[in-house]
């Protein structure tokens, strides 16, 4: 089932640079798009995505990706127009920021902005983790301050990756990061991922893990699967107390609300 992207909670955007914004989870936030305008791009196609499904286009098809000089001028003018610095950096955008093509050199010349202009602030990656066999991005991603990397439960009906690819392939990979964040989604409904069984394989499957955090969230936006609920905090916290057992990390817990 699907619904129209005019229902989404977030819309694709057509900046390189966009915000401030507000983040339930980061507060206030400028987001960096280094994907194609209004275009989602991306080698997952969750079910729960706010940006809606992953078009399936042809590899032959040209992108149109913003330059590394277009993104830093921009944020180099958002930054200079800010009424206090109490933000944070934001890779996010319109899918799976690693997969623009100058990745590493964009995330360098970020790092060296922010910290001339205020090293407080921090730079915050989202990522589904599929392109860490490349050490190029693994670098890139070490040098900033956090790396939020997707690790759902039952991901092959969640995550419905565009390609092959196994979690559990990229465990060394994810490992190498020095500021590893798991961020992982649980839903209700006809594709739930809550229950005893997947959240037992979900955590067997991160339990070699080193995070320096590990967020546990739901539902707050409309989805492109109509069939889906959020689940209760409740149940949020009773897998927090799971999790327990294996970390000693904080690890974060938020609600629908």
């Amino acid at each position: 089932m699907e619904q129209s992207p005019k229902h989404f909670g977030h819309h694709l955007v057509h900046t390189a640079v966009y915000g401030p914004v507000s983040s339930r989870r980061y507060g206030t936030t400028i987001g960096i798009n280094l994907l194609p305008a209004f275009q989602k791009h991306c080698s997952f196609d969750c079910v729960y995505c706010q940006l809606g499904w992953t078009p399936k286009k042809s590899r032959k098809e040209k992108q149109q990706f913003p330059t590394p000089k277009d993104v830093i001028t921009a944020l180099k003018k958002t930054l200079e127009n800010l009424e206090n610095n109490n933000v944070s950096i934001v890779f996010s955008g319109n899918g799976e920021p690693t997969l623009y093509p100058h990745f590493s050199d964009v995330i360098t010349k970020i790092v060296s902005l922010r910290n001339a202009f205020d090293a407080k602030i921090q730079i915050i990656c989202f990522t589904n983790g599929t392109t860490l066999k490349d050490l190029s991005i693994l670098k890139a991603l070490s040098q900033i301050d956090e790396c939020c990397v997707k690790a759902d439960a039952a991901p092959d009906r969640i995550n419905k990756p565009c390609s092959p690819y196994s979690f559990l392939d990229q465990i060394d990979f994810i490992n190498k990061l020095p500021n590893l964040v798991i961020q992982s989604c649980f839903l209700s409904g006809d594709k739930k991922n809550a229950t005893d069984k997947d959240v037992q394989k979900w955590i067997a499957s991160i339990k070699d893990l080193n995070p320096k955090r590990i967020d546990l969230y739901t539902l707050s936006r409309n989805t492109p699967h109509v069939g889906l609920e959020a689940v209760s905090l409740e149940r949020l916290e009773e897998i927090r107390e799971k999790l327990r057992k294996n970390f000693s990390c904080p690890i974060t817990v938020s609600g629908s609300d």
